[in-house]
């Protein structure tokens, strides 16, 4: 399998299941079995919150080494950029991106701590209706003045998979879903993690939806962080008119990522 990494990048966008894959990547035994700690840069920035543009974020000095670097909101540009071990490894988790609305929609609107813009955003959500503050959301991924740049940054990645090959994507659908356990697998493999298939497997089961929320998938519940952990939600929330506005504001992102 090699040395374990000096360094291991969890690289995302929001709602793809950030917080719960940093969980699983800072278990007890995830820490046995590689030695490095989690390490979240954002926790020392001003109310912990990166409020930047996710393909505007610049990091003038190196991150600590002997870490996972988890998560990571921004583009593959901005990641790229960041001085580097030469010992490194890095994946980025992908999600439909429909789904992400829709999480992203219910996140700000109930279940999200107000920190950064959340605020601002949850009382003009508030004021619209559902279709009108799922259009809204998806204004907001785009990469104009005042949006974060959520479209841009999984393009990016997307893109740069065709080209480059230093680092791996995962689907937020995979990691989630009945092969769970092969895909965390590959993902231990991938970054050079040494561990048991029954460690892996108590680290899992640790850290299950049905644990974290006291729910099965497919249970809503719009108050949790963890609402309701099922891929294709966005199905019964997107009728034919923001399906074809989500089309259009993000230059076809769904097909370009292979989610068509």
């Amino acid at each position: 399998m090699g040395k374990t990494p000096d360094n291991i990048y969890h690289c995302c966008v929001f709602k793809t299941g950030s917080q719960w894959v940093r969980a699983i990547l800072e278990h007890p035994l995830i820490y046995k079995a590689s030695g490095l700690e989690c390490y979240r840069y954002e926790d020392y920035l001003p109310g912990k919150t990166d409020t930047r543009n996710i393909t505007q974020r610049s990091f003038d000095e190196a991150f600590p080494q002997k870490k996972i670097l988890s998560p990571l909101f921004l583009s593959y540009e901005c990641f790229k950029a960041i001085q580097k071990p030469d010992n490194y490894s890095v994946f980025f988790v992908a999600r439909d991106p429909r789904d992400i609305i829709t999480s992203m929609y219910y996140s700000i609107l109930y279940s999200h701590r107000e920190m950064g813009r959340i605020s601002e955003m949850r009382s003009i959500l508030k004021a619209k209706t559902k279709r009108d503050g799922l259009a809204q959301v998806v204004d907001w991924s785009r990469n104009e003045s005042g949006g974060i740049g959520l479209f841009a940054a999984l393009n990016s990645w997307s893109v740069a998979e065709k080209s480059v090959s230093d680092f791996k994507i995962f689907r937020f659908e995979d990691l989630t879903g009945k092969e769970q356990f092969d895909y965390f697998k590959m993902l231990m493999v991938y970054c050079r993690i040494t561990i048991s298939d029954t460690d892996l497997q108590q680290v899992l089961s640790d850290l299950s939806f049905q644990k974290l929320s006291g729910r099965n998938q497919g249970q809503e519940n719009l108050q949790s962080h963890y609402r309701k952990g099922m891929a294709g939600d966005w199905k019964n929330h997107f009728d034919t008119f923001l399906e074809n506005y989500f089309i259009e504001k993000s230059e076809n992102l769904v097909e370009k990522m292979g989610y068509a």
